[in-house]
């Protein structure tokens, strides 16, 4: 049996986002949305290569292995390919293998017989296998253990076939095998290279359209064509491409204009006139993405449950969406955005219509500070240096807790500092933070509860320090439960409970954009890009 409903889920935010509009590069899906702007899952397509070396914007990653979510992922997902394929309409198709479902806690997989890795061998299972049993350990620290945690084991059943079996009834392996998750590495180079995949002087050996070539660290990643790629009509139509880091906004916008690098996503939005002015195109698509502010330390915060609340009806959002992200996002109000609806969306939409997040209050958060008071403590609130858009709304949530009287200091810090305040209690508890604000994406899975999982006590994400019983049984027992309807209630109850506590405030969701020079075409517009070989398309417009 085939877990229709995850299949069902997909297909549903594919039309979802389809819907919500597309883009000015044209194609065939393109529509508007109320705030004028059009969004598209991918430009149209390129006729031929580059007659050049591509080069892309982006930021140095601390690893390209599939097993992390970051930094890599829009790298590594053009070398290493997944069970499954989600494309940019995030459709999900059979790709390395096909997927069977005997029963509910059983995922018979089937790899293809005709691929090879770059260096020659062939992939069999004994390579799957060998790469999600290292998934499995938790000494590696995969992203992916607040998924996986529900896999009882994986068995090799014959040279092309393996069997993942599970604990209990599971709504996140299937789509998760579309994912970083999903990626086959060689076995024999693995054992060869021991601690050394997805490092600049290891690299990778997978079976993707790239091969790797080299790591320059500080400067960036290259990646040549694969002659030999099994699937002819997916191959890579540019023959080299260049990933040039740099995390500094105004010579990136620099380097677009003046010709240095071909495209990147996710620019800066301070530049966004001055891109759209340029010869290239800027060209807008869905987003399972978000803007949040997560309180850290909660039973330590020096504010209060209602003093948090005050403060999330003082922030000016409509100022934050329409001045700092240049109108590219929607309104939000819960812990993931309204694309994340996969299924279920009356049930999702009456909930959300009941959050009193997203919105200004002035009049409501005077009287909550009138009643209970302001904090005796100033509240810190720290910013990623390099990001003139987290730096704005760090300044925005200043600006709305010294409108009702609250002392607030603003911190910034390097990239590579503040991430680790999302993973590490003791960095942020060295560094004094009272929030954390979170420029997040949901690893293109249109389902609440793949975020969700990600903060139940215990977990990595659990930056709140609260006890939440009910919200995890909630949140666990959704994972397990197939039907879709059943599954949404649960997870709405975890919603209005983050709302109710004040563990966060949600900003905006941003659309995902993307700039690409004169004459290129080809690259996806939604943020799947983090998840399927998008460079293999990019090309010349004629």
């Amino acid at each position: 049996m085939k877990n229709t409903a995850l299949r069902t889920a997909t297909v549903v935010i594919a039309s979802t986002l389809f819907l919500a509009g597309c883009s000015s590069a044209g194609g065939d899906n393109a529509k508007a949305t109320d705030d004028g702007f059009e969004l598209v899952n991918q430009m149209p397509a390129a006729t031929k290569g580059l007659d050049h070396t591509l080069r892309w914007m982006a930021s140095e990653p601390p690893n390209i292995d599939p097993s992390f979510t970051g930094l890599g992922q829009m790298i590594y997902s053009n070398m290493c390919e997944n069970i499954s394929m989600q494309l940019p309409d995030y459709s999900i198709e059979p790709n390395l293998g096909t997927i069977e479902r005997p029963d509910e806690l059983t995922y018979e997989i089937t790899l293809r017989d005709d691929v090879t890795f770059w260096d020659g061998s062939p992939m069999t299972a004994a390579d799957a296998v060998w790469t999600f049993s290292r998934q499995l350990d938790p000494n590696l620290g995969s992203n992916f253990q607040a998924y996986i945690y529900n896999i009882a084991g994986v068995e090799q059943t014959g040279e092309y076939t393996f069997t993942i079996s599970m604990k209990a009834p599971d709504v996140m392996l299937e789509p998760l095998l579309a994912t970083g998750f999903g990626a086959v590495h060689s076995k024999a180079w693995g054992e060869a290279n021991p601690g050394k995949i997805g490092t600049a002087d290891g690299g990778l050996m997978c079976t993707g359209p790239y091969i790797f070539e080299k790591w320059t660290p500080g400067a960036g990643i290259t990646m040549t064509k694969n002659p030999n790629y099994w699937d002819e009509s997916r191959a890579a139509l540019t023959e080299k491409v260049e990933f040039v880091f740099n995390d500094d906004p105004t010579s990136v916008v620099a380097s677009m204009v003046g010709g240095d690098l071909d495209g990147g996503f996710d620019f800066s939005l301070a530049a966004l006139e001055q891109l759209k002015n340029s010869t290239g195109t800027v060209t807008f698509g869905p987003s399972l993405g978000f803007w949040n502010v997560l309180f850290v330390d909660v039973p330590n915060h020096p504010l209060s449950t209602e003093q948090r609340r005050a403060l999330m009806l003082a922030l000016d959002y409509e100022g934050i969406i329409k001045g700092v992200l240049k109108g590219a996002a929607e309104e939000d109000r819960a812990l993931t955005p309204r694309t994340s609806w996969g299924y279920s969306e009356e049930i999702y939409k009456a909930a959300w219509d009941e959050l009193d997040g997203g919105r200004q209050d002035m009049e409501e958060a005077e009287a909550i500070i009138a009643e209970v008071g302001l904090p005796d403590e100033a509240i810190v609130i720290p910013y990623r240096a390099e990001s003139p858009e987290m730096n704005q709304i760090a300044n925005a949530i200043a600006s709305a807790a010294d409108s009702l009287g609250m002392k607030a200091e603003l911190r910034a810090f390097p990239q590579t500092q503040y991430s680790q305040f999302y993973r590490s209690p003791e960095a942020r508890e060295a560094e004094g933070i009272d929030m954390y604000i979170m420029n997040g994406y949901m690893d293109a899975i249109p389902e609440p509860t793949a975020w969700y999982l990600n903060y139940i006590t215990g977990r990595f994400g659990h930056i709140f320090n609260v006890e939440n019983p009910a919200s995890d049984e909630w949140v666990s027992e959704a994972s397990h439960t197939l039907d879709d309807d059943a599954r949404a209630e649960l997870m709405v109850k975890a919603q209005q409970y983050y709302n109710d506590e004040m563990l966060m405030m949600a900003v905006a969701a941003p659309y995902t954009r993307v700039w690409t020079a004169q004459g290129v075409t080809g690259a996806p517009a939604s943020d799947t890009y983090r998840v399927w070989a998008w460079a293999a398309a990019i090309g010349a417009a004629e």
